[in-house]
C-alpha cells in the first residue's frame, strides 16, 4: 500500500501533523497517554468518534465534535 502524504512538527511532549490519506485529511494532534483503552473510553463518553484504530504503538485517530483530529499514542 502506498504511504500517505505527511508534512510533521515534533514538539516533545506533543506532536502535530498534516495527513492525506483516504480516511483522514488535514491536520492531526498526537497526544500521548499512559492507557490507550482508558483514554479512548473517556473521548467516546464525551463525544468523540473514532476514525481508525489500530491499537497500542499503531494509528488510533479520534475525532472530537468539533472535527478535530487526534491521534493517540501509549506511552512505554
Amino acid at each position: 500500500s502506498a504511504k500517505p502524504d505527511l508534512a510533521d512538527l515534533n514538539a516533545n511532549p506533543m506532536n502535530l501533523f498534516i495527513i492525506e490519506d483516504q480516511e483522514i485529511n488535514g491536520p492531526v494532534m498526537e497526544l500521548f497517554v499512559d492507557n490507550l483503552e482508558e483514554a479512548r473510553d473517556e473521548l467516546l463518553a464525551h463525544g468523540c468518534k473514532v476514525l481508525r484504530w489500530r491499537g497500542k504503538s499503531q494509528d488510533c485517530y479520534i475525532q472530537d465534535p468539533f472535527g478535530l483530529v487526534f491521534n493517540l499514542w501509549e506511552v512505554e
